[in-house]
């Protein structure tokens, strides 16, 4: 199972899967499709899950890639919760649709740009 990790300054890791992962009934580990104990789905191939979840069912992954330099579609496949947590941390404004959120973040990230960077 391999899978690629997206670093951004602001975020935390996550992987992007490159096929479709189960996990078993008890949810105790990760499976391939169309193994007999798949229960409920993971992800599919492209789909983003955080490093902490990856880590937690010991799936592998590849060396670290930085984000997309687009980094409006990188926020685009976030949810509006996952973008005000964003602008939360930030003490930044979090009401707005999902445009304008993401239009706030990109605003900051071009800022600050080092903050988040060790």
């Amino acid at each position: 199972m391999a899978l690629t990790v997206i670093e951004h300054p602001h975020m935390e890791p996550q992987f992007e899967l490159d096929r479709k992962l189960w996990l078993t009934r008890d949810q105790s580990r990760v499976v391939e499709d169309g193994d007999p104990e798949a229960a409920s789905l993971l992800g599919t191939k492209g789909k983003r899950i955080p490093l902490a979840l990856a880590e937690r069912y010991g799936i592998k992954h590849g060396e670290p890639v930085q984000a997309p330099e687009d980094v409006e579609v990188f926020y685009e496949d976030m949810t509006v919760a996952q973008l005000r947590d964003i602008l939360a941390e930030r003490d930044l404004p979090v009401s707005g649709t999902k445009d304008e959120l993401i239009a706030r973040i990109v605003e900051d990230d071009e800022a600050n740009p080092d903050e988040g960077e060790e």
